[in-house]
């Protein structure tokens, strides 16, 4: 059982090297998802590895992301600490459930698999030290806190005000 799928447009697809389109999206939403706590379990050592390219995938983009504000003088990033915290428990939980099975001697091939796990926690661990460095630094801002910036101060409801009643006027 997955708990969510990857589809993230063409970005993601160069990073997979393929071309959109439907046979590639049908392959991507069985191919390259993100497996839920009970599959990390039991997952062939083929599923783990699709997953951890996913992995890599994800770490890719949110590295671009740093290093394009990392360029800048400010930037504002749809990216926030607490989806790259979540991202390195993820990876924690499956590197403690991969040693477990590798332990028990049930499964074959999952030394790779273990080893690209942890070399992606670490990435991310350093991913979340530079983001929290550049927000330090005043340097980085969520976009959701500048979202707000749209946001109105006192909404005046002009419905049904003639031309000369209008709040313009």
């Amino acid at each position: 059982m997955r708990i969510f799928s990857l589809l993230a447009g063409p970005f993601f697809y160069l990073l997979l090297g393929a071309s959109p389109g439907a046979d590639t999206a049908a392959a991507l939403l069985d191919n390259y998802a993100i497996l839920d706590r009970e599959a990390i379990e039991t997952a062939a050592p083929a599923e783990l590895s699709a997953e951890a390219s996913v992995f890599e995938s994800i770490g890719i983009g949110i590295a671009l992301s740093i290093a394009q504000c990392e360029s800048v003088e400010f930037c504002f990033l749809a990216l926030e600490q607490s989806e790259i915290q979540e991202l390195i428990d993820l990876l924690a939980y499956r590197i403690e459930t991969l040693d477990a099975r590798r332990r028990a001697g049930g499964s074959e091939g999952l030394d790779g698999i273990l080893g690209a796990y942890v070399g992606q926690r670490d990435n991310y661990t350093g991913y979340l030290e530079k983001l929290r460095r550049l927000r330090a630094a005043g340097r980085a801002e969520s976009i959701e806190s500048d979202l707000n910036f749209f946001a109105d101060e006192e909404l005046v409801d002009d419905e049904g005000l003639g031309a000369a009643e209008s709040p313009e006027s």
